[in-house]
């Protein structure tokens, strides 16, 4: 709801100080009208490390999540869903509820934000747990198997890559 992404910009800013870029709130915007449409999503989202590719992963996720959506965020090491479930856990508090799913345990909330590593494809399969909306940072770090697994026939799907070489953009294809 584009309601609820402005919320989320106009928090971001008054919480942190920190202006979101015209580029962080475009892909945001972009990406929740894409969530909005009966089609799924099948997105690519490129861009060089450091250059603000977090912030629209965690507000799409957030304004996915409040709207009904069952999402997971799948990043390629452990410090990174760690770093980004406490991000999102500090600064949208009380906005969405956040688990961090490690691999071989078992998800305690179906309806929170799920983050974890590339084993929370296998967590969620036995559990038959299936995401409305599924965001995978470094997507050629994840296997085309358990991405398959993950993605049903409605799950909107949001793959990031900071390293965009052809055989990524072949395999997110």
């Amino acid at each position: 709801r584009p309601s609820d992404l402005d919320m989320l910009f106009t928090h971001i800013e008054q919480t942190t100080g920190f202006s979101l870029t015209d580029s962080q709130k475009g892909v945001s915007q972009e990406v929740v009208r894409a969530l909005a449409s009966p089609t799924p999503l099948s997105g690519l989202l490129s861009g060089d490390v450091g250059t603000g590719k977090t912030m629209p992963i965690m507000l799409t996720a957030i304004a996915a999540h409040r709207a009904g959506a069952k999402v997971a965020i799948i990043t390629p090491r452990e410090l990174l869903a760690i770093q980004l479930y406490e991000q999102l856990s500090t600064r949208f508090a009380g906005l969405a509820e956040v688990e961090r799913v490690e691999s071989g345990r078992k998800i305690i909330n179906p309806n929170a934000i799920l983050i974890g590593t590339p084993g929370l494809a296998t967590v969620a399969h036995k559990q038959k747990w299936q995401p409305d909306y599924l965001i995978i940072d470094e997507q050629h770090k994840f296997a085309t198997k358990d991405r398959e697994r993950m993605v049903a026939e409605h799950t909107h799907l949001l793959e990031l890559s900071a390293t965009p070489i052809p055989r990524s953009l072949a395999a997110s294809i």
